[in-house]
């Protein structure tokens, strides 16, 4: 008879991340961890825009009468995302330059509160894509430099 409470890890490829995510293709992610302690059950977010502190407010939330609002896409495995290639062209931000992970702090405007990031404090940039030789093209290389030069 064991003295322990054993519990097993079932957490796994869980994300418990806690940030917002800018992604190259235009869309805002948040991880799952992110989603269920912050978002809830809101199915729409406001995005705002200061240019002079070049910084993104977002407030989630379940109202759907606001006409500005983005819909929320939700993964029960990996969290949720907003497509927002409108907003950052519209605000003339490089998704692409600024894409990675951002740490987020509260704000309150006009009595909603808005979870914020700053483009200038990238917590972790994507890094950028490197070309990887698969399948034939690298053993095609591979032959070529052992083949006798004559």
């Amino acid at each position: 008879m064991s003295n322990f409470q054993w519990k097993i890890f079932d957490e796994i490829r869980k994300h418990f991340d806690d940030h917002i995510t800018i992604t190259n293709s235009g869309s805002l992610g948040f991880p799952k961890k992110f989603r269920d302690d912050h978002i809830g059950g809101a199915n729409f977010a406001l995005l705002f825009y200061d240019a002079s502190q070049r910084a993104i407010g977002i407030c989630f939330q379940t109202d759907e009468s606001d006409k500005v609002k983005l819909k929320i896409s939700h993964s029960d495995k990996y969290g949720s995302s907003v497509n927002a290639r409108t907003f950052f062209k519209t605000n003339k931000i490089d998704c692409v330059a600024q894409s990675g992970k951002y740490q987020w702090e509260n704000d309150d405007y006009e009595g909603k509160k808005l979870f914020v990031i700053r483009l200038d404090k990238v917590l972790k940039p994507k890094i950028g894509e490197t070309e990887t030789k698969t399948g034939s093209d690298a053993s095609q290389e591979a032959g070529a430099s052992t083949m006798p030069q004559g």
